[in-house]
């Protein structure tokens, strides 16, 4: 193989690079766990204001605060798994436009 085919190669390959970082950078990884704990800052606040004054008895609303923890804990779990992929997809990203800039030295820059 010589090695104008190295570095059209490696061209190749820091373009999906690219478009898999720039996807991500849409999706924004942090940003969907700041929008998450905001979520849950309001959805804390609507229910203390929905029981702040006429609470029904406190074996309901402790049922109610237990299936509301489970479902934040659920959603929070969600979360991070989803995070944590974005993170595996972004380093493999990297990784291979590394590896396409490598290729696109030894093979010199198209002509």
């Amino acid at each position: 193989m010589s090695q104008a085919w190295w570095s059209e190669l490696g061209l190749f390959l820091d373009l999906i690079a690219f478009a898999i970082l720039s996807y991500d950078l849409v999706r924004s990884i942090d940003g969907e766990r700041t929008a998450r704990e905001e979520i849950y800052r309001l959805e804390r606040k609507a229910f203390n204001a929905r029981y702040g004054v006429f609470a029904p008895a406190a074996e309901v609303v402790m049922q109610q605060q237990e299936d509301f923890n489970a479902r934040q804990e659920e959603r929070r779990r969600k979360s991070d798994d989803s995070i944590a992929s974005r993170k595996i997809w972004a380093w493999g990203a990297i990784a291979l436009a590394t590896i396409g800039f490598i290729m696109q030295l030894y093979g010199g820059w198209p002509t």
